[in-house]
């Protein structure tokens, strides 16, 4: 058995794809899943009924502040020091975990990457990256770490790529009509670039076009 520990978000698609994927894996690993301070009840209680030990951790995403504000710009050498900090606090409580639970693997399920990396290097065990989105367009934010630097990272270190998708040998697809349509296939929500879909779509059908838009995924009418 492998020991793995996860570092997840707690909110998100990008967990229940875990969940499945730990479900999926029960007889082959030991998980330990670290979850981010936004953490949802839905998502613990997941964890919990399938008895997936974890802990919260109070960790954050390496975002500068935005642009818009002047002074947040201006300051950003000093935010830059103090993201430097929290890499080095929040990759030695990893390290800490990883020695009791004497992990094997940490695989970082989301896109604060680098204390998971830094902890595995510290003990010179293998770190898996799922590559998600970078925080770029509808999310708005500006990562501390450029997409370039990030490439030429992963150029240097011995990389190798797993594509996504974890689906039961019993999964049966609903099937959809047979006719032409476009498919959206994600949570229905402004960070997942559904507004620029539907403005996208209207002008595509005030020029004529006939195809349907599909939406599958999950939404709230909250807000």
């Amino acid at each position: 058995m492998i020991n793995v520990l996860y570092i997840a978000v707690g909110e998100g698609g990008s967990d229940q794809a875990l969940i499945t994927l730990i479900k999926e894996l029960k007889c082959k690993i030991r998980p330990y899943i670290i979850l981010g301070k936004l953490a949802s009840q839905s998502t613990i209680d997941k964890l919990k009924s399938e008895n997936i030990p974890y802990s919260i951790l109070n960790y954050d995403f390496f975002w500068y502040p935005s642009k818009r504000n002047l002074w947040n710009y201006i300051t950003r050498p000093i935010y830059a020091l103090k993201l430097k900090n929290k890499k080095k606090f929040f990759a030695k409580q990893i390290i800490e975990l990883s020695k009791q639970y004497k992990i094997d693997i940490i695989h970082t399920n989301s896109s604060a990457y680098q204390f998971g990396a830094t902890a595995a290097q510290a003990l010179k065990i293998p770190h898996i990256w799922h590559l998600r989105e970078y925080q770029s367009l509808d999310f708005g934010h500006s990562h501390a770490y450029s997409l370039p630097y990030l490439k030429k990272q992963l150029h240097e270190e011995n990389s190798t790529i797993i594509y996504d998708g974890v689906l039961r040998q019993s999964y049966k697809p609903k099937e959809l009509p047979k006719e032409e349509y476009f498919l959206f296939v994600g949570r229905i929500v402004k960070e997942k670039g559904i507004f620029s879909l539907l403005n996208s779509y209207k002008d595509y059908l005030l020029r004529g076009g006939t195809f349907k838009l599909i939406l599958g995924g999950n939404y709230s009418s909250e807000g």
